[in-house]
């Protein structure tokens, strides 16, 4: 990441119009959080997908909301992320500006998505702008119908499993392209670009 928190692979899309189907362009999303208050978002991480292609990337760090912005020594030791770190970040209201400029309404995948979810809306409801709650798709729901087998279903043994091997993990960007990743994957195995299909089969819709 460069000296604003921002990777310097990704790009932004302003303006990003809605896709006509909207379940077979998605984005993958992950966050950092700052404390265990899920609207501490400190990073956030989203790949575009649109018909079964990786298009765009975007990640950055953020300054948390004032009412959540200590940073945990437990929060840091997971992510390495500090108060520091932020100060030359988007705020948090200005990150929303750009998940929603970059998701454009499209349905959003994550791993273990009742995380993600939960911090997005508190986020929003820190800052006085709650919002519905988007369409999510949860790739640890997919991976235990997928691959019963694994040890575990956590993203790392996830994404090494489905060959994904160049993993940061708790980096939200790289968790975002391991996810997208991960649903691709599942995506192929039924032969659909169609998250819907795949849910329709497997279950992965959140909640």
């Amino acid at each position: 990441m460069d000296s604003t928190g921002t990777s310097q692979t990704a790009r932004v899309v302003p303006g990003q119009a809605a896709p006509v189907d909207a379940l077979t362009s998605w984005v993958a999303i992950d966050f950092e959080t700052a404390n265990p208050q899920r609207g501490s978002m400190c990073a956030v991480g989203m790949v575009a997908v649109t018909d079964g292609e990786v298009v765009e990337t975007f990640g950055t760090l953020v300054r948390p909301p004032e009412s959540a912005a200590e940073f945990s020594p437990w929060n840091v030791r997971v992510h390495g992320i500090t108060a520091r770190d932020v100060l030359g970040a988007p705020s948090c209201g200005q990150a929303l500006d750009l998940i929603d400029r970059f998701t454009a309404g499209r349905p959003l995948v994550a791993h273990n998505a009742s995380f993600d979810a939960s911090v997005l809306t508190r986020a929003r409801e820190l800052l006085g702008r709650p919002a519905p709650a988007p369409r999510m798709f949860c790739t640890l729901r997919l991976s235990r119908q997928l691959w019963p087998h694994l040890d575990d279903h956590k993203l790392p043994t996830v994404a090494t499993a489905t060959g994904f091997r160049s993993l940061e993990h708790h980096a939200a960007l790289s968790d975002a392209r391991a996810a997208a990743h991960v649903m691709l994957t599942g995506l192929r195995l039924h032969d659909t670009t169609d998250l819907g299909v795949l849910a329709g089969r497997v279950g992965l819709r959140h909640p």
